[in-house]
């Protein structure tokens, strides 16, 4: 753990809202970075530089030449690498008191469940909206910050999402309807390093504004139009249609009561539970339920659908793609009286466990 009154300390000691209680603070902090590409690279050496304590990196990537000019973490000579492995090497060189811990492997609902709890916040350097969609629905759920940039061709922005704050927005009450491709592809519409390094930059900042107790609004966002180099900031109000804030989805697991089911004990108690298929049309066609498993289907929360009869003393078992709308699903049974279980991970847990 990072000594407060280490030498390569002593510039932020005479600062106003750090001193010797603000570094000790860092020390004790632990920081979860979701990807270490370009935005990552300038965060996690700022990061490390400024004494956190613990930073654990998930990436499932390896260093590419192609990618050198905004992933400033890597040299030449990390290319075939784990991101995540030559980071951990470089950061501790930067700073051996600073703990690094890797996975390779990508996020996923399940991982997220499993990691949050132990961090103070998230920074989301990631370049997928699916992944961005779990961070941010976790989260939420669990109260934990979180901070994302994105960055394409000249232009990027920042968002900062305090969850703590029962009046912080969300990512989805900022784009209720985002998709792949909507943040930015720098692969098809390319992207400038510098600005990729500022934004960086500007996560790695508005992290230690949160840990120090500095930064005190829900959300916000802050622009860049790196070509003209103007500037816009918004706060960010919270959406009352939104489907992550309202309602609040369960995320973990109840001491009181098992509210969520993995692949594996729900097939060694099969005959205990119903499957209610929450799935659209087309994704019950392509991926159809096998034969044997009582099941029944219904629309997803908001349209209006009346709740269906479930058969008799068995468990209502929801099943969506992924598991974030079951337990959105959960949520508005449970107003009802209605005790439901998640399937976690959904049918991509199904078919990942080759489930018959």
């Amino acid at each position: 753990m990072p000594e407060p009154m280490d030498p390569r300390y002593s510039r932020h000691l005479p600062l106003e809202h750090w001193g010797k209680e603000g570094q000790e603070k860092l020390a004790h902090s632990k920081i979860l970075v979701i990807g270490a590409g370009g935005l990552s690279s300038p965060a996690l050496l700022y990061l490390a530089g400024a004494g956190i304590g613990h930073l654990t990196l998930v990436d499932p990537d390896r260093v590419e030449v192609s990618n050198l000019s905004r992933q400033v973490l890597y040299t030449t000579a990390d290319a075939g690498k784990f991101k995540v492995d030559a980071a951990k090497e470089r950061l501790e060189a930067l700073n051996p008191d600073c703990r690094v811990e890797t996975l390779a492997r990508a996020l996923d609902e399940t991982l997220a469940k499993e990691l949050f709890p132990r961090f103070d916040l998230i920074l989301d350097g990631s370049d997928r909206m699916d992944c961005k969609s779990t961070i941010n629905s976790i989260a939420h759920a669990l109260g934990k910050p979180w901070i994302y940039a994105s960055v394409s061709g000249w232009e990027g922005r920042i968002v900062s999402l305090n969850s703590k704050r029962e009046d912080s927005a969300c990512l989805r009450c900022l784009h209720p309807n985002l998709k792949d491709g909507q943040i930015g592809n720098c692969e098809l519409e390319g992207v400038v390093g510098p600005v990729v390094g500022t934004f960086g930059s500007l996560q790695a900042l508005e992290a230690l504004r949160m840990l120090l107790g500095i930064s005190g609004s829900g959300s916000r966002l802050l622009s860049l139009d790196g070509k003209t180099l103007t500037t816009l900031e918004h706060r960010l109000r919270k959406n009352p249609t939104c489907t992550v804030c309202e309602p609040k989805i369960q995320a973990v697991d109840s001491e009181e009561g098992v509210l969520s089911l993995s692949v594996g004990d729900y097939q060694k108690a099969r005959d205990q539970y119903v499957l209610v298929d929450l799935r659209p049309e087309t994704e019950r066609e392509n991926h159809p339920l096998p034969a044997g498993y009582p099941s029944t289907v219904w629309g997803a929360p908001g349209t209006l659908e009346p709740i269906p009869e479930f058969h008799e003393g068995k468990t209502p078992l929801l099943l969506c793609r992924r598991g974030m709308m079951a337990y959105r699903v959960q949520a508005e049974l449970a107003r009802s009286g209605v005790t439901a279980v998640v399937l976690r991970g959904g049918m991509e847990a199904w078919i990942r466990e080759g489930l018959k």
